[in-house]
């Protein structure tokens, strides 16, 4: 028969497992969520700030023919940082827009949801879900929506699998703070459950010696709980 403290100790143990699972879960999610919120969040201020440029071309010229000339006014628009602040300005230029990720894209959509301009070539012409679209910057010229402005970045990529290991090690911490957290719980709990059984194990022993004969058995009353009432009614 296992001992009272096993028991003890054994549930004490689970619940402080299924709790720091569920911290875990919790807490990783939350991290998660987050950071993309707000790597999304820049995104789509950097849409906002670059949106009246696409608003004044499309009341100069009442459509998107042609809008691929507008990519040079945003490298070198002080939105996007300036030439001047770039080291090595070519290079800069080659590995994508200034002010933004090598790895991330302007996406111009139309009223229509489709993909009229991507500066990286890869979703010309594609339709765009709502989801996707509320994720950018409108369009807004004479009260009407004539386009979406969104900054993406590839499903793969340098940035990408960055951007994953840094969730990765962000979560491994998470994980091994919950187990630090839960070790030092169970000792703890592994000392409170002895100080409470200690004072039974004093009662079993004189219950023993007065079954073989010894009333004079007493045993000490240390608390005044439940235990310390139990102690008290026995040396009674």
């Amino acid at each position: 028969m296992r001992s009272l403290s096993v028991k003890l100790i054994g549930a004490l143990a689970l619940v402080i497992l299924v709790g720091a699972a569920i911290t875990y879960i919790v807490a990783g999610r939350t991290i998660t969520n987050q950071f993309w919120l707000y790597v999304n969040g820049r995104r789509q201020l950097q849409a906002e700030a670059w949106a009246p440029l696409f608003v004044d071309y499309y009341a100069q010229n009442g459509d998107w023919a042609g809008v691929e000339t507008l990519l040079a006014t945003l490298s070198s628009s002080p939105l996007m940082g300036g030439p001047g602040q770039a080291r090595g300005g070519g290079q800069r230029r080659s590995q994508g827009l200034m002010g933004m990720a090598p790895d991330d894209s302007v996406l111009l959509v139309n009223a229509d949801g489709r993909v009229v301009l991507d500066s990286a070539g890869r979703l010309g012409g594609q339709a765009l879900s709502a989801d996707d679209l509320a994720l950018g910057a409108p369009v807004i010229v004479d009260g009407q929506r004539v386009g979406t402005l969104l900054v993406v970045a590839p499903e793969s990529g340098p940035l990408v699998a960055l951007a994953g290991e840094f969730l990765a090690t962000l979560n491994r911490a998470v994980l091994a703070a919950t187990i630090v957290a839960g070790l030092v719980a169970l000792v703890l709990g592994a000392i409170l459950v002895r100080q409470i059984i200690a004072p039974l194990r004093d009662l079993q022993s004189a219950a023993g010696a007065i079954a073989d004969g010894d009333l004079s058995q007493r045993v000490a009353v240390t608390s005044r709980d439940e235990v310390g009432d139990v102690a008290r009614s026995f040396n009674h």
